[in-house]
C-alpha cells in the first residue's frame, strides 16, 4: 500500500478535534508527500525535505515507538539539519528530548500554537463589509503583506516580494479585505476541503489597530464559510494575546494545541 493511502487509513480514525488540530498533516496526506512513516499510535509525515514535518500521537510513545520515531527524524534531521517538528507537546515532548540527547543536539520550541474552530459566530459589531481584493488594492495588499511579515516573523520583505504576493492575490477568491473606507484588514483563505477551511495570513493596517476590524472581517468570513456548510479554523500564536482574544471574541474556540520544534 502506498504512503498516500497508509495516511488516510491513520488519518481516518482521528476525532473531530484532532482534525482540526492536525489539519496541515491531512493537507499534507492529500498531496505528494515525501516522507509517511507510522506505527502503532503516531503518525510523521512531511511534504517535503525543506518543510516542517507533523507528527501525530494519540498518546505518550512506548520504547518500541519512541525509537522508531527518533530513528525516522533521525533520517530526515541527516538531509535536512534545520529540520523543523510539529507535535501536541503533552505527547512528543519526552520523545523529541530523547532525539536531541541521541542526536547530541538542543531542542527548543519556536512556536507554540492553538488551534481553534469556529462553530458559532458571536455578535460583532460591523463598520464596513468584506469584499475580495481587486487590481486597484495591489498597493495596500503589499502593505499589509510587509506589515505582517515584520510584525509575525521579524523579516524584512523586499519590494519584489510584496509585489508577488499582490499580484498574485489581486483577482483572488480565497483573499478576503475588510473595506472601511479603505483595506483596513485581510485574510487567506488557505486551505479548504468538504468539512473545514483553514484562514491565515490575518493582519490589520497597522495605522487602523484597536478598532476591532481583525474581528469584523473574520466574523464576515466565518459566516460566510458557515453558511457554505464549512467550519472555519486557524492556528494561533499561543504568545499572541491581542490576537487569540480577538479569535475568541468572534466565536473561535480552542480544539488542540501544537507546537513546532526546532533541534538546533
Amino acid at each position: 500500500m502506498g504512503a498516500q493511502g497508509r495516511g488516510e487509513e491513520k488519518a481516518m480514525k482521528m476525532s473531530a478535534r484532532e482534525e482540526i488540530t492536525y489539519n496541515i498533516l491531512l493537507m499534507i496526506l492529500e498531496g505528494k508527500a515525501t516522507l509517511v512513516s507510522e506505527g502503532d499510535g503516531w503518525l510523521l509525515a512531511q511534504s517535503n525535505p525543506r518543510t516542517p514535518a507533523w507528527l501525530y500521537l494519540t498518546c505518550e510513545p512506548g520504547v518500541a515507538a519512541q525509537k522508531a520515531i527518533c530513528e525516522a527524524l533521525e533520517a530526515r534531521l541527516a538531509e535536512n539539519p534545520e529540520l523543523r517538528v510539529t507535535a501536541d507537546p503533552r505527547f512528543a515532548r519526552k520523545t523529541l528530548e530523547a532525539l536531541a540527547v541521541q542526536t547530541g543536539r538542543a531542542l527548543r520550541e519556536t512556536m507554540p500554537m492553538i488551534a481553534y474552530a469556529c462553530m458559532r459566530v458571536s455578535g460583532v459589531p460591523s463598520s464596513g463589509r468584506i469584499r475580495r481584493p481587486t487590481p486597484a488594492d495591489r498597493g495596500a495588499l503589499a502593505e499589509l503583506i510587509r506589515q505582517m511579515a515584520a510584525d509575525a516573523e521579524g523579516q524584512t520583505l523586499s519590494d519584489g516580494e510584496a509585489a508577488g504576493f499582490a499580484d498574485a492575490m489581486a483577482n483572488s477568491d480565497r483573499l478576503c479585505l475588510w473595506d472601511d473606507g479603505g483595506v483596513r484588514a485581510m485574510a487567506l483563505i488557505a486551505h479548504r476541503t468538504e468539512r473545514y477551511a483553514r484562514l491565515n495570513t490575518v493582519v490589520t493596517d497597522r495605522a487602523q489597530r484597536g478598532k476591532g476590524y481583525c474581528g469584523m472581517l473574520m466574523a464576515a468570513l466565518s459566516e460566510e464559510l458557515l453558511s457554505q456548510g464549512v467550519t472555519p479554523m486557524l492556528y494561533a500564536d499561543a504568545r499572541n494575546p491581542a490576537s487569540n482574544g480577538a479569535y475568541r471574541r468572534v466565536g473561535f474556540e480552542e480544539a488542540g494545541r501544537a507546537t513546532e520544534y526546532a533541534l538546533g
